[in-house]
């Protein structure tokens, strides 16, 4: 993990940086506890003009269940690219896994793609009973 090179592209806001993506993809993969100092730098990366940036940092917050972090998934279901909504979706579902409450978010939408996507990434365990 090249964390000094990481925290340094998200702290500068070079968007333009062609390995971002992948340099937030290999901070997606350590656990959460690792992740973790880097969570409030990921905001700005989330309105980026790049989708692929955007959708890497999504996945960096995956796991984190704090308020921000919800709130910041939601915003980004709105996003105008789909991989972005796609990526919000999945994060927001391993967020929410041990809160299936929070699914509320996804399943009443005002968007009927993001009741979709929810729909998609439900675990069994929380689906509505039909």
């Amino acid at each position: 993990m090249r964390d000094l090179v990481t925290f340094e592209a998200l702290r500068s806001a070079d968007w333009q940086r062609a390995d971002l993506p992948a340099l937030l993809a290999e901070l997606a993969t350590l656990p959460l506890l690792q992740r973790a100092p880097y969570l409030g730098a990921l905001e700005p990366a989330l309105v980026c003009p790049s989708a692929s940036v955007r959708a890497a940092a999504l996945r960096a917050l995956s796991g984190a269940n704090g308020r921000m972090t919800f709130r910041l998934l939601l915003r980004a279901l709105d996003d105008e690219h789909e991989a972005v909504r796609n990526a919000a979706a999945e994060v927001f579902a391993e967020c929410a896994r041990t809160e299936t409450a929070r699914f509320a978010h996804l399943l009443f939408h005002p968007r009927a793609h993001v009741r979709k996507l929810a729909l998609d990434v439900l675990p069994a365990s929380a689906r509505p009973r039909a």
